[in-house]
């Protein structure tokens, strides 16, 4: 009996000293995720001459301001019905500025209505939270004709929309 009991105040300790340890790691983990400074991370999308690129802006906090982070690995994703379709990673430079440019054959699957929609994602390091931005695109069709009449300019913009992916 001496020995059961025992083996019993020894399993109660180990459970204590198990509960203990579990305890004071998710607070450790907790902890050191509270002393993360902010990041944050704006997208947007760029169609300049056919040229389809994602740019995205990553600001963290110092000394209460948001400053731009260079060397930080960025990811960039097209989010389709299916789920999120990695398309590229790249590294911020001194202005916290990373560009993606958006391959030719990109494969976009079936989006029959017509809209595009992008994330982008910083992991976040041991100083910095993660962040990410995204943005969305309908693709359109934009007409410009300019005209002058006497001293009276004109200038008539139509916008009509596209189905399926622009190209």
């Amino acid at each position: 009996n001496k020995i059961l009991t025992q083996m019993k105040i020894n399993k109660n300790i180990f459970l204590i000293i198990l509960f203990l340890a579990i305890s004071t790691s998710v607070f450790v983990s907790q902890s050191q995720e509270a002393t993360k400074s902010r990041s944050r991370l704006k997208l947007y999308y760029n169609n300049e001459s056919g040229i389809k690129s994602l740019v995205a802006t990553l600001r963290v906090k110092q000394d209460k301001q948001y400053i731009p982070y260079a060397g930080a690995e960025v990811s960039f994703y097209y989010i389709a019905d299916t789920g999120n379709i990695l398309i590229g990673s790249k590294q911020t430079d001194e202005k916290g500025t990373s560009v993606l440019y958006i391959p030719d054959d990109f494969d976009y699957g079936d989006e029959p209505d017509g809209v595009f929609m992008y994330e982008a994602v910083f992991d976040g390091i041991v100083e910095y939270k993660s962040s990410s931005g995204s943005t969305e695109i309908k693709n359109v069709k934009m007409e410009i004709s300019f005209s002058q009449k006497e001293e009276e300019k004109l200038i008539i913009l139509s916008v009509l929309e596209e189905q399926g992916n622009g190209s």
